[in-house]
């Protein structure tokens, strides 16, 4: 049954049954959009490589992981890269804000390197130190285009990061 038809639907029950594709969706089509402005392609199906990777709260190590995951798309010939939530940053608020944004700049050339637009979930600290679960997006061009801070925090989220407060910024 749809979510949006559930009865008496608890937070926690739509919360569990809400899956990374169902919060990505909504983002794809502007991303896919921006993308095209940056390199125009001709009108195709676009190939997405899913990194379901392990993720730690190492962000060396998470990135060491995403290297091979860039190469194996460039391998099958996708336009995009889709990463798992937390997946630089560690699904944590306590990260060193400047090791994750080192290690997204290298994404970022990882993503010009390959021709690849990528959506990168990461934890991010702005607005003076404050943490907010993210989706970043960088085109293939290598530039950040976007980002969105994650709305509907679980209660476990809320514990540590602070809800976004906009629609998806490009």
């Amino acid at each position: 049954q749809p979510l949006f038809f559930m009865k008496k639907n608890s937070r926690r029950e739509f919360l569990r049954r809400l899956t990374p594709a169902a919060i990505a969706a909504p983002l794809l089509p502007a991303a896919v959009a921006a993308a095209e402005n940056e390199k125009p392609r001709p009108k195709r199906a676009h190939r997405v490589t899913l990194a379901q990777l392990k993720v730690t709260r190492e962000v060396s190590a998470n990135f060491s992981r995403m290297k091979p995951a860039f190469q194996q798309a460039a391998r099958e010939n996708a336009q995009w890269i889709l990463f798992p939530e937390g997946m630089l940053s560690g699904y944590t608020g306590e990260f060193d804000q400047d090791e994750v944004a080192n290690a997204f700049s290298k994404c970022a050339s990882l993503c010009a390197r390959h021709n690849l637009t990528a959506l990168i979930g990461t934890c991010w600290k702005r607005d003076g130190g404050k943490i907010f679960n993210q989706i970043r997006m960088v085109g293939p061009d290598g530039r950040a285009f976007g980002s969105y801070a994650k709305r509907c925090l679980t209660y476990g989220d809320a514990r540590w990061a602070e809800p976004g407060t906009g629609n998806i910024v490009f």
